[in-house]
């Protein structure tokens, strides 16, 4: 599938055609204003595509391991096939299951089903901590941020669940596994009762981010290839 960087990035590099001119030179030149229209329009086409797949939603923004995947929220364990069916619910406040961010602070309930038989075989840890300032920590010092754990056990019938009151605020879920080939780690971060405003203001700033970074590479590029004439 062609992204929408690659395709500015293709349309915008083949106009050079229309500066060939009759000259002898011409070729070198028409060789050079493409170079320059690669350069300094490539970055800013890039950026472009990662805020058009950032508003887009869906399966475009995925917290770590966690995605929605044709209407399904789907858990997955990277490097490998291994995969769960990720619901949650708040039965006191909320009338549809979610996936990702829990909508408001209070009492959640998360179902995991497996999607990959070979789980069942196998002993599954969770642990939900509270997102620490220094990362080290959820190595370091992880009991003390810990919401959650469940010891390491193996679920014949390929379905758990926890629950939880949980907190406004950041944290982080840490499912783990093993097998023949070694230890296997989903994490995928998430948010507690963020309001719609929060969320807007979250993405603003990440395209922000972009905008800025798109347009710094601009300049460098331009400042560079215009030396080389």
């Amino acid at each position: 599938m062609v992204t929408l960087g690659q395709f500015l990035r293709f349309s915008l590099s083949t106009r050079g055609a229309d500066f060939r001119s009759d000259h002898g030179d011409g070729f070198m030149w028409h060789s050079k204003l493409k170079r320059v229209r690669q350069a300094s329009w490539g970055p800013a086409a890039l950026a472009l595509g990662l805020m058009v797949s950032l508003a887009g939603g869906g399966t475009a923004v995925a917290h770590g391991g966690l995605s929605v995947e044709a209407d399904t929220c789907v858990l997955r364990f990277p490097g490998t096939g291994y995969k769960m069916h990720f619901a949650g619910y708040q039965p006191n406040s909320q009338q549809k299951e979610f996936c990702e961010d829990i909508p408001e602070r209070g009492r959640t309930i998360v179902a995991l089903d497996y999607f990959s038989p070979e789980l069942r075989r196998m002993e599954v840890e969770l642990r939900v901590i509270r997102k620490p300032g220094d990362a080290s920590a959820e190595t370091s010092n992880v009991d003390a941020i810990t919401e959650i754990y469940l010891p390491p056990q193996k679920r014949p019938t390929g379905t758990f669940n926890f629950e939880h009151n949980f907190e406004e605020g950041d944290y982080i879920g840490l499912l783990k596994l093993r097998d023949e080939a070694g230890e296997h780690i989903s994490r995928f971060p998430f948010a507690v009762g963020q309001t719609p405003m929060q969320q807007t203001t979250r993405l603003a700033l990440m395209f922000l981010v972009l905008l800025v970074g798109g347009g710094a590479a601009i300049w460098v590029s331009r400042n560079k290839r215009t030396k080389s004439f």
